[in-house]
């Protein structure tokens, strides 16, 4: 949503009242953002405010047949009030493609994926897990595993023979 003081002049204590309120995500209201339940005090000229309000990705159905009534009311630089009414109706969006669901299914999997491969590295306290090694026992460890690996050939090594000489 974008506001914008389109005048020449600044404007001062905008008031914002809500004719059909809108409901912009679970439980939250147009009505209860705070500029428009306490005001602006003061926009420049050409002064924009932007800000986003809804993702029509959740509960398109009902957000698409919304609208929001909103009057606003300022003073000018002579203290001169003026009223403006404003119909936002989301229904000029219908027929526009949504997000594909299918991407954020594959976003969230991707995402559960990655949370269980660094739940590897880090412990149950929420601490990353580090093991270190000094250049002698990063040797120790390599001989190890070759050994285990000598070992498992040997013994695959045994098998077959045996497998052949019963033959």
């Amino acid at each position: 949503m974008i506001l914008i003081n389109v005048g020449t002049g600044p404007s001062y204590d905008l008031k914002f009242e809500v004719e059909k309120d809108f409901e912009y995500a679970k439980g939250k209201f147009f009505s209860n953002l705070g500029f428009i339940k306490d005001g602006i005090g003061y926009t420049a000229p050409g002064q924009k405010l932007q800000f986003f309000l809804t993702a029509l990705n959740e509960d398109f159905d009902q957000k698409i047949e919304s609208e929001i009534e909103v009057t606003v009311s300022y003073n000018d630089v002579s203290r001169n009030r003026y009223e403006e009414s404003f119909n936002i109706s989301f229904s000029q969006f219908k027929g526009l493609s949504q997000l594909d669901t299918s991407s954020l299914s594959k976003i969230t999997r991707d995402i559960e994926i990655i949370k269980k491969d660094f739940s590897r590295v880090v412990d149950r306290n929420g601490f990353i897990k580090i093991i270190s090694y000094t250049p002698v026992s990063a040797e120790i460890a390599d001989c190890k595993k070759i050994e285990e690996i000598y070992e498992e050939f040997e013994n695959n090594k045994r098998k077959f023979q045996e497998k052949n000489n019963n033959r």
